[in-house]
């Protein structure tokens, strides 16, 4: 996302869900926007943010997250509440697994709440418009990169790979 070298860039997470990427950026230090769309993942994310602010050792982690309802496309178009993010992190809902095994218990919980999940393919265009410097994508080591222009980069994990896209200075 650009961490490094003194850098803390101001990161859109434009897929927040339960936080847990976001909350780790912010500990590095940036500053994160949070969005997430669906209302209840919504309310479950603020009560845990503002249970996170009364903690003595969270609350300078909590102090440096935004958290927004609604859709990112439509927030990323309209940054009223924002200033244009350095990096825009997206963590879209895996496509169906090729194994049987199932997800973690979290996800398997989010996927009976929220449904079947959407693609993320809309969410490219509008983070490569409104990202300062980066777009980061995290996506499973086996999918294919969401459509559109080829990422410049990815780094790969044991089990991910994060797809990369930079952007010209100015």
């Amino acid at each position: 996302v650009g961490v490094g070298g003194g850098r803390r860039p101001l990161v859109f997470d434009a897929t927040a869900g339960l936080g847990r990427d976001g909350f780790l950026l912010a500990a590095l230090g940036c500053r994160v926007v949070m969005a997430e769309q669906s209302p209840i993942v919504h309310a479950l994310l603020a009560d845990g943010l503002n249970r996170a602010a009364a903690d003595k050792a969270l609350a300078p982690i909590r102090a440096r997250i935004t958290l927004l309802a609604g859709a990112a496309q439509d927030l990323l178009a309209d940054r009223g509440e924002f200033p244009r993010p350095d990096t825009v992190y997206l963590d879209p809902m895996y496509p169906p697994r090729p194994k049987k095994a199932l997800v973690k218990k979290e996800m398997q919980a989010l996927h009976r709440l929220l449904g079947p999940a959407p693609a993320g393919d809309d969410l490219l265009p509008a983070a490569l418009d409104a990202a300062r410097r980066r777009v980061v994508c995290k996506r499973p080591k086996w999918a294919p990169p969401l459509p559109g222009p080829r990422p410049d980069l990815d780094l790969t994990t044991r089990k991910h790979r994060f797809d990369v896209w930079l952007r010209p200075p100015g």
